[in-house]
């Protein structure tokens, strides 16, 4: 388990702090190429730096990464809750900047056709 602060992240804290809110927000972060990534995990602890400064508030959050398949990827759960107790308001295209974070990292985005309504 790791987090915004270390490898050592302590889950049953995180849970404890955890248990009365009302949402929470799991992500899978699986880069095309994350075997190629120097570190996973600070790929994560990136991502979600720039997830705060999109959203204009420190993020609580916990991940652990997996190498155990073809693809490397991380489980990551943040709190439903902004850093002054309110829920955080995600506006459409919150995301697209991490499309930038993969190209810098990897140097591949594909993008996948939006389907129309």
């Amino acid at each position: 388990m790791f987090d915004a602060n270390g490898d050592g992240a302590d889950d049953r804290a995180f849970a404890d702090r955890c248990k009365d809110d009302r949402h929470h927000f799991r992500i899978i972060v699986s880069p095309e190429d994350a075997a190629d990534l120097t570190d996973l995990r600070e790929y994560t602890r990136d991502l979600v730096r720039q997830m705060e400064a999109d959203l204009g508030t420190r993020l609580e959050w916990i991940a652990v990464d997996h190498w155990n398949t073809d693809n490397p990827h991380v489980h990551l759960l943040v709190r439903g809750v902004d850093d002054q107790g309110g829920r955080p308001r995600y506006q459409p295209g919150v995301y697209q900047p991490q499309s930038a974070l993969a190209r810098r990292g990897t140097g591949l985005c594909r993008t996948r056709p939006q389907a129309r309504a």
